[in-house]
């Protein structure tokens, strides 16, 4: 008699999500380097993006000067805690910030830990390389030039998804 053991999303429409799903069991499978290079990543855009947030919201006047501050004291402690290779701490904070208010949402939710960076990047890819096998060679060959680009970035140390993309290879 079949047994259902795992059921992943609510409709048939959200693959993605079960895709998402997936990722995280398998990063449990990924060799020890590819893992620390994701860290590496995640730390990386997450230190980028929310330096970049702090700088945008400053020139912003329909922001008022009191969530200002409480956002970039946020922000701060997210930066702090990525420096300090805290992905626990990230997560807590993250997950606090958007019960709040006037924080929820300022960080995406990609930031919130090494894993999801990982798998919302890698279900992205993977969803853009399967419409590229779908679209024929050109859509192929684009997808392949971004994923180059991707670790062309790395090599010059600017922030990429090289690490998720190595992640995909045995998966690829």
């Amino acid at each position: 008699f079949p047994v259902t053991i795992i059921h992943l999303f609510k409709n048939r429409s959200d693959v993605l999500t079960a895709i998402h799903e997936l990722l995280h069991h398998l990063e449990r499978m990924m060799p020890d380097n590819v893992q620390d290079g994701i860290r590496k990543d995640w730390a990386k855009q997450l230190i980028a993006e929310a330096t970049r947030l702090i700088g945008k919201q400053e020139s912003d006047t329909s922001i008022p000067d009191k969530v200002k501050t409480v956002r970039k004291a946020f922000l701060r402690a997210m930066i702090l805690a990525a420096k300090q290779h805290r992905h626990d701490l990230a997560l807590l904070l993250w997950k606090a910030a958007n019960r709040s208010q006037s924080l929820a949402g300022v960080l995406g939710y990609q930031y919130s830990s090494p894993s999801e960076f990982w798998a919302v990047n890698a279900a992205d890819i993977m969803k853009q390389r399967f419409d590229a096998e779908q679209a024929g060679w050109i859509a192929q060959a684009r997808q392949w030039l971004r994923e180059f680009i991707e670790k062309v970035k790395s090599l010059f140390g600017l922030s990429s998804k090289a690490a998720v993309i190595r992640g995909l290879e045995p998966v690829s």
